[in-house]
């Protein structure tokens, strides 16, 4: 059992280590993840497309593809950056152009 004195103890002990990571991530210049511009919006804005409620935010851009045109489907491709460029450039042209 925690009492008060121990809890406080533990407290200043975590805002210590949070204050010295802090200083170590200025130092290292650490990039913190941008989380408005990354896999999880995009896939929160297909699930919004089609009614699904989450608790995450969607990306700006991706809802306002969506937005401009009734898709009846709606896949999401993930590749790896190994030649994807003219597997991207092909898809783009069979979706948008076929």
């Amino acid at each position: 059992v925690y009492n008060s004195d121990k809890i406080e103890k533990i407290v200043i002990h975590v805002d210590k280590k949070i204050e010295r990571m802090s200083m170590v991530m200025k130092k290292e210049n650490i990039m913190m993840p941008n989380y408005e511009n990354c896999i999880l919006g995009t896939i929160t804005s297909i699930l919004k497309y089609y009614n699904v409620e989450t608790n995450h935010k969607s990306s700006k851009k991706i809802d306002e593809i969506l937005q401009q045109k009734d898709y009846k489907n709606v896949t999401l491709l993930l590749t790896f950056y190994l030649k994807c460029n003219i597997l991207i450039t092909i898809i783009f042209l069979l979706v948008f152009n076929g």
